[in-house]
């Protein structure tokens, strides 16, 4: 698991993003609503603050993964094959600016709008390799790592319990270990690796405990989905592997804090 890389690059970011806070305060934008209603001095759920979310949980990728590997030659032969997938973990950082929402006829605030810089660290296993004739089985998993930029809006607001979905992109990374050792005299599992732009959606439901919204913490639940792109051997060699794009889902349960 190579977290020094995705911590490096998630601690810039965030840095990054810290150092505009300033900038992004003085925005007056929409949180002050169309009547130019004034914010309300007492830190709410509603209120304009930072939220900081951390969440460990479950990775799922399909139950197997496509897989084309070229021998090369004259002929160029190719070989179909599919990798078995398991679950595995997840872990991600968020930090975000919560804003005011529109103001209601009756003058409520409403639709707060949370924009969220996510760092996402993930693993699914390798369990089995089928290529031809033969099947073999994988000890072995896919590392993805990848930094999100998100938009969440609130739909759902009780005493307890408030409901958000959202949706971003950003770029990923994924990498695949060596495992040729498993078909002697066939390099058709040599590393590979992909990175692109993805998307993102997320739906998140927080539990806000006793003090109600005046509290500065909440626990959390949260699923998300991205479509990767596909993997390809890292050298440029014979035999070539290529995995198809795939579906990741994320299942999470973590805590955020507002300040």
């Amino acid at each position: 698991m190579n977290f020094k890389t995705f911590g490096s690059s998630l601690q810039t970011v965030l840095l990054g993003l810290l150092a505009v806070c300033p900038l992004v305060t003085s925005i007056p934008a929409w949180s002050q609503g169309a009547s130019g209603t004034e914010e309300p001095s007492v830190l709410s759920a509603d209120n304009p603050a930072w939220v900081v979310s951390v969440a460990g949980g479950l990775a799922q990728g399909p139950s197997t993964l496509p897989l084309l590997v070229d021998l090369g030659g004259a002929r160029s032969i190719q070989l179909n094959g599919a990798v078995a997938l398991d679950r595995g973990q997840a872990i991600s950082l968020s930090l975000a600016r919560q804003f005011w929402g529109r103001e209601s006829d009756n003058g409520e605030r409403r639709y707060p709008l949370r924009l969220e810089l996510e760092g996402l660290r993930t693993d699914v296993q390798r369990t089995q390799l089928a290529l031809g004739v033969s099947t073999v089985g994988l000890s072995d998993q896919i590392d993805i790592e990848g930094i999100f930029a998100n938009a969440m809006i609130r739909v759902v607001k009780t005493d307890h319990l408030q409901g958000w979905i959202g949706a971003g992109a950003g770029r990923i990374r994924q990498s695949t270990q060596d495992a040729s050792a498993v078909l002697p005299g066939c390099a058709c599992l040599a590393a590979a690796e992909g990175d692109g732009t993805v998307w993102r959606a997320k739906l998140r439901l927080e539990w806000i405990p006793d003090d109600g919204e005046d509290t500065d913490w909440a626990l959390f639940l949260e699923g998300g989905y991205s479509k990767l792109p596909a993997m390809r051997s890292s050298a440029a060699v014979f035999p070539l592997s290529t995995y198809d794009k795939w579906g990741l889902w994320t299942l999470t349960g973590g805590v955020r804090l507002r300040f």
